[in-house]
């Protein structure tokens, strides 16, 4: 019944099985580079600090990107979720 809905429901749940996994992926490694990150020493600085300060900077948006990026994503898999069991349901109904 999913074809008159148009949904191939095997490779919705593919797809989001895909993307959380990418979502887990993506957010480990993430952290890996965080804790690099937060272990840097002060030895590739100008002696004032300011590559690692310009660095810094760049780093911070980087950082609000990823996690807006990493939270559309968990906001996509609950949608894609609740979608899939919608689906289900009409199928077991109609």
């Amino acid at each position: 019944m999913a074809r008159d809905i148009d949904v191939d429901q095997q490779e919705l749940e593919k797809f989001i099985e895909v993307l959380q996994r990418f979502q887990e992926s993506t957010s480990d490694q993430f952290q890996a580079v965080l804790h690099a990150w937060s272990k840097c020493d002060e030895s590739w600085q100008d002696g004032q600090g300011n590559n690692k300060k310009q660095f810094t900077k760049d780093f911070e948006e980087t950082n609000r990107s990823v996690h807006q990026a990493l939270e559309a994503g968990e906001d996509a898999i609950e949608w894609l979720n609740k979608f899939n069991e919608i689906v289900k349901e009409f199928e077991g109904t109609y």
